[in-house]
């Protein structure tokens, strides 16, 4: 047996043990809901437990730091018990051994509970003697109601909620709370409230009390003390963890013993204790502890291991920390404290916080209480963890083979990304987006684990990918990801672009050509440049004859008209980032024509006027001039117009003739009444287009959709009705060396 200390008139037991029992146990973690699983055992032998100084608390431990018997002098201590009463007036300790229920009054409830519990698996014997006084005429069959012994699941708190008179103070508090003791008022014998006496076993039941079994009916004796037996026999332990046995109570009533007994299923730990009631009848009652042998009732304490940023489970590096068990007497004090606080016999230690946490709080030391199979376990103690802040960084640097640094031939086409620095707390995560240049990518990613990441390291995962999964919360210490970054190989390729300015059908375009492969900034091999020069030159004499380069174009918009190497060389010599796409424009050699010329100039039909008029040509299409030459080729053009046939009036057909001019008139002819641009049209050619600085391309001259230059002048005396009129105009386009 542990030794006992008394403090602030309560019993205090040292806690701490030499001997980690092992339990079996089954239980799931659900912060603060545990639950016990019990195992089929049959109860031989009580186990023997003992102590030593305060101790660490391992995660996932379990320890039996319970004491086993109750005995005869604990059972007595008015100390280890807390009266409950309801309506009572006078309730008090009358010696050490002597309880007055302080009944003396209708309908009260007093109820005297031990400061802890028995343990159902193991023989229970306790003795003693019950008073009750009712005075008046015939006060035995006026005693009313009970005097006994209580055992429950339900811890004191819960009692006051019992019904009394005949539901013996019990009624209300469930089907797992017993009444084991005198019924007076079992059965009624005279109408003005003359009762008999029995001794029953009774559970409550609903608001009521269910007799389980009782003994023959008495007369009670008054004013007596009455010698009592209750004996708890044969417990065994059920696959469910609950005990079955059997209860008996014997009582002496003028020497004449009273006796029930029956077989009822508990839970292992029952609050037990001593209690009375009364209704419509009463007495004054007592109860007289002469002995007790009984297990100490014990339960579970879970000491739940938590993360303040979280509110979860503990689990540094992701290791979750299970739960601590310690097994305790009911009514046993229970205190965790930090490894600097000081220690006493009722403490255990908190675990030391792992690297990268402090230990951040614990919740207030408890008292074991019992508490119903099933329901959620209140002996709780709750120990929180704090993470530490925590930095990372990210750094960059280039592949040894990049082109550009290092030696390389070629341009960086970027700088190095500057480093990151990251803050979090231990544990917590640690994600981020590299800033990742373009024409470049991730070669290999060094993690805070030292070890180097490719695409390659874990199928499916790219390098960053793979060193973050596995890396992927704050540490304490080193969180330092470094990043090489590699080129991507770059495609330098040639597109061409056909003019279409000719009447001369166009060659099939050959599509994008690979000119080189290269990695981002390298220089452009001169061989690959001159291979794709020399198949352009092929391919012009062999599928474009009679066409030539017209310029190279760069991916900046750079026009060169030498070569391919010339282009590659104006745009560097090197790959550039995503752009190395070059045009190559070609033109037909030797094209100059009118590629839109207008075949119809109406003047318009009009009313005859008293007045000159003047009408301006309409032009059903406009006049241009394509030049497709390549520069070698191009040369000064220029256009002329001349009235090659003068305006002049139609013979009218024979029906005008009958109709509107039965008598002809002489030909009109308006030679020299057209004029372009304000001068005289006639048949000398006059010019209306020179280029100084000839280019390739369409050159409009006279568009349709705007004003003409051409006017018609028509005297009063040329306006004729019913008339029509035509001319010739000639356009010329005359190329000069």
């Amino acid at each position: 047996m542990g030794k006992t200390e008394r403090k602030n008139n309560q019993m205090v037991l040292n806690i701490q043990t030499l001997l980690k029992k092992s339990i079996n146990l089954s239980a799931s973690l659900g912060l603060l809901t545990i639950s016990l699983l019990p195992s089929l055992t049959v109860i031989q032998n009580m186990p023997v437990i003992a102590e030593t100084k305060p101790m660490t608390l391992d995660p996932g431990e379990t320890i039996d730091k319970s004491q086993d018997n109750w005995t005869t002098p604990e059972f007595t201590m008015p100390h280890n018990y807390t009266p409950v009463g309801k309506n009572t007036v006078g309730a008090k300790w009358i010696d050490n051994t002597t309880y007055n229920f302080g009944t003396f009054q209708r309908n009260t409830g007093s109820w005297l509970p031990l400061n802890g519990a028995v343990d159902m698996r193991y023989p229970i014997r306790i003795t003693g003697t019950t008073f009750a006084n009712a005075g008046g005429a015939n006060p035995g069959a006026h005693l009313g109601d009970a005097n006994g012994i209580l055992l429950t699941n339900l811890p004191a708190a819960k009692l006051s909620q019992g019904a009394t008179a005949n539901a013996l103070g019990i009624g209300n508090l469930g089907p797992n709370t017993y009444f084991i003791g005198n019924n007076y008022a079992f059965k009624q014998t005279w109408w003005q409230g003359a009762y008999k006496s029995a001794t029953v076993i009774a559970r409550g039941d609903g608001a009521k009390a269910k007799t389980l079994n009782a003994s023959p009916i008495y007369d009670a004796s008054n004013n007596t003390k009455n010698p009592f037996i209750m004996e708890w026999k044969t417990p065994v332990l059920n696959s469910d963890g609950t005990i079955t046995g059997e209860m008996s109570y014997t009582t002496q009533n003028n020497g004449t013993p009273y006796t029930a007994s029956t077989t009822i299923t508990v839970q292992k730990s029952m609050s037990i204790g001593f209690m009375a009631a009364t209704g419509g009848n009463y007495a004054k009652m007592a109860v007289t502890i002469s002995s007790a042998k009984a297990g100490k009732g014990k339960q579970p304490a879970y000491i739940n291991y938590l993360n303040t940023a979280t509110g979860q489970q503990f689990a540094p590096s992701h290791k979750k920390w299970q739960f601590s068990t310690v097994v305790a007497n009911i009514g046993d004090i229970l205190r965790v404290v930090a490894s600097n606080d000081t220690p006493d016999a009722t403490t255990y230690i908190a675990p030391t916080a792992p690297l990268g946490y402090k230990l951040s709080s614990i919740s207030p030391a408890i008292t074991i209480s019992n508490f119903p199979e099933g329901t959620t376990n209140p002996n709780q103690i709750n120990v929180s963890y704090s993470p530490l802040p925590q930095t990372s960084t990210i750094t960059y640097q280039w592949a040894s083979n990049v082109p550009g640094q290092n030696g390389i031939p070629g341009k960086l086409q970027a700088s190095l990304p500057s480093s990151t620095r990251l803050s979090g707390y231990t544990d917590s995560q640690l994600q981020f987006s590299p800033t990742i240049p373009k024409g470049y990518a991730i070669d290999t990613v060094r993690g805070p684990d030292s070890k180097i990441y490719t695409d390659t390291t874990i199928a499916g995962l790219s390098a960053l990918e793979a060193a973050q999964n596995a890396n992927p919360t704050f540490k304490a210490g080193d969180n330092h990801f470094l990043i090489t970054l590699k080129a991507l190989k770059q495609d330098v390729t040639l597109s061409f672009i056909i003019n279409h300015y000719t009447t001369e059908k166009t060659p099939d375009n050959p599509g994008v050509q690979l000119i080189s492969q290269a990695l981002t900034g390298a220089m452009i091999d001169e061989s690959d440049i001159k291979k794709m020069q020399d198949w352009l030159n092929n391919w012009i004499t062999t599928k474009a004859i009679g066409w030539g380069v017209q310029d190279y174009e760069t991916p900046s918009g750079s026009k060169y008209q030498q070569s391919l190497k010339q282009a590659i060389a104006g745009a560097g010599g090197h790959t550039l980032v995503e752009k190395n796409q070059y045009q190559v424009t070609l033109a037909y050699n030797g094209s100059l024509t009118f590629s839109d010329i207008p075949s119809v100039i109406d003047f318009g039909s009009h009313p005859i006027s008293p007045k000159n008029k003047s009408y301006t040509g309409k032009l059903n299409r406009s006049l241009k001039v394509a030049d497709t030459r390549g520069k070698n080729s191009l040369s000064r053009w220029q256009v002329t117009v001349r009235e090659s046939t003068p305006i002049r009036e139609l013979r009218p057909n024979k029906k005008a003739e009958s109709t509107t001019s039965p008598q002809l008139r002489k030909d009109i002819s308006f030679a020299n009444h057209l004029t372009f641009n304000g001068k005289v049209l006639n048949n000398d050619d006059m010019l209306i287009h020179a280029t100084s600085q000839p280019k390739t391309g369409e050159t409009t001259l006279i568009d349709k959709d705007k004003l003409s230059p051409l006017i018609l002048s028509v005297p009063i005396e040329y306006q004729k009705s019913l008339a029509l009129f035509r001319g010739k105009i000639t356009w010329t386009l005359l190329s000069a060396p």
